[in-house]
This record gives C-alpha cells, sequence and structure tokens, in this order.
C-alpha cells in the first residue's frame, strides 16, 4: 500500500511540476510581450516629439515669413520669392494668395420639389408632366413615393 501512494505521490508531483513549468513559460511569455509593447509605445512616442518639433519649426518659419511679408507690404517693398522643393529640384516662386471669386448662388429647386409644390397647388399630374418636361408616369411616381413617407 505504501508503494501505491508513493507511486501516486510521485506522479502528482510530476504532474504538478509540469504544470508549474507551463505557468511560468506563459508568464515570460507575458512580460515579453509587456516589454515589446512599451517599447513601441516609447518608439511611437519618440515618432510623435519629433513631428511635433518639425512643426513647431515650421511655425516659427511661417510667423517670421509671416511678419516679414507684413513689414514688406507696409513699406511696400518687393516680397522675396519663396524657395520650395518639387520631386528633388528648387523652384523659387513668389506666392500669391488665390484670389476670391464670388459668385451669386442662384437656387434652384430639384425636380421632386418642383412636382410636389405644383401638385399642392392644384395643378394635375398631366400639366405638371407637360410644363416640366417629364413623362406622366414619372411624375405619377414622385407623387405617390412623397405621399408614402
Amino acid at each position: 500500500m505504501i508503494y501505491f501512494l508513493l507511486t501516486i505521490s510521485f506522479i502528482l508531483h510530476g504532474v504538478l511540476i509540469l504544470i508549474i513549468m507551463a505557468l511560468f513559460k506563459k508568464v515570460k511569455h507575458a512580460e515579453e510581450l509587456e516589454l515589446r509593447q512599451k517599447q513601441v509605445a516609447n518608439e511611437i512616442e519618440e515618432v510623435f516629439n519629433q513631428y511635433l518639433l518639425d512643426i513647431k519649426e515650421e511655425n516659427k518659419k511661417m510667423d517670421k515669413w509671416l511678419n516679414h511679408t507684413s513689414t514688406s507690404k507696409a513699406d511696400h517693398q518687393p516680397q522675396e520669392p519663396v524657395q520650395t522643393e518639387a520631386a528633388g529640384e528648387r523652384t523659387n516662386e513668389v506666392y500669391s494668395p488665390p484670389l476670391l471669386v464670388q459668385y451669386e448662388d442662384e437656387y434652384v429647386p430639384s425636380l421632386q420639389s418642383q412636382v410636389m409644390t405644383m401638385y399642392n397647388n392644384g395643378v394635375n399630374i398631366e400639366e405638371i408632366a407637360r410644363e416640366l418636361n417629364i413623362g406622366k408616369t414619372e411624375a405619377e411616381l414622385l407623387v405617390k413615393f412623397q405621399h408614402t413617407k
């Protein structure tokens, strides 16, 4: 009986050791993943910091340019050309903002709106179709769809 209990004890101990080793491997793997996540987060933070520094530098350049152009307009001095890089080559251009073009917006009601307005004013379907140069069936469908809503 003692041999039987010792055998069961060794088997249980062996199984427990295997379970502990498996859990240890999982914990170690989780720690490695956490470490990788921290490294990726640090890399992303560095990229964002560099991006913000670049934006600040561009803002300073733009501020200097705006101050320069405002003083040059006040003095009526010619504007210096702005250097731009496009496709690896440098070109000198004088920047001028686009001119504002004012258009008069003309309201044109939609076909469905025209049909419904005429229908609500008591015009029959045939006259609506004739006046708007559309088919009678199309006018009927537009009215029916509007009434089903």
